[in-house]
């Protein structure tokens, strides 16, 4: 969604095939495509019809986005939709401990899934555990690098333009923040504290990154001074 997915996978590149900032990759041939794509200024809608974007909603939040990311040991929930299909669960991360854990419901299908410094580990219907995927490579839905992949909220101005409405207060002491961008709508709610307490993300089709979810929503829980990990045992 931000680039980044597409330089990760893909590591070197053909002249025809190139990552730009804030859209994935553009396909060029015929010229010196390197020089083109720097040349290159995409922007939300037609040329020079893109709103207005209200700067202190802007640094709202990106500074909640700064903040929660940073928090060592965080929980919440999570859910994602695709047509007509939904996947929910509950996270946490210890950042410190380098442990990320997801329980997620999908139907009757319920995964557990942990990641260690020993690995990445998944549980189904059996009582045992497996390997799986590195989250990076995984098409699961894992709170943290949704918000990083989709740049939610966005952390820096992108040359996919994105555009903030002005903040709203709440009753209850929060804000709401609204965007619209080229690759996706969202919204966060920042918690009197500044940090995010929920976040929505709508996505507008336009680009392919580590998941091909429509619809993302996280809602954080809390920020515990420890968390108690899963051990992925026994092995199957």
């Amino acid at each position: 969604m931000t680039g980044r997915h597409a330089a990760h996978i893909n590591g070197q590149y053909t002249e025809e095939t190139l990552p730009a900032r804030g859209g994935s990759c553009v396909g060029l041939t015929g010229h010196d495509t390197r020089l083109l794509v720097r040349r290159l200024r995409p922007r939300l809608g037609p040329a020079g019809a893109a709103p207005a974007s209200d700067a202190a909603a802007e640094r709202l939040a990106r500074e909640a986005r700064r903040r929660t990311l940073a928090m060592p040991r965080v929980t919440g929930t999570a859910a994602a939709t695709l047509g007509g299909n939904r996947i929910e669960g509950t996270f946490e991360w210890d950042l410190p401990a380098r442990y990320r854990h997801n329980v997620l419901r999908f139907g009757t299908l319920v995964g557990d899934v942990v990641r260690d410094p020993t690995g990445d580990y998944v549980r189904d219907e059996f009582p045992c555990w497996g390997g799986t995927s590195p989250a990076e490579q995984d098409d699961t839905l894992e709170a943290r690098l949704e918000l990083q992949e989709w740049n939610a909220p966005p952390s820096s101005a992108t040359a996919w333009r994105v555009a903030y409405a002005p903040a709203e207060p709440q009753p209850d002491g929060s804000t709401l923040v609204r965007w619209t961008g080229f690759v996706a709508d969202g919204e966060a709610v920042i918690a009197p504290d500044g940090r995010l307490a929920r976040v929505r993300i709508d996505d507008h089709g336009q680009a392919t990154g580590r998941t091909a979810w429509r619809t993302v929503e996280i809602a954080f829980t809390g920020f515990p001074a420890a968390i108690t990990p899963v051990r992925p045992e026994p092995a199957c």
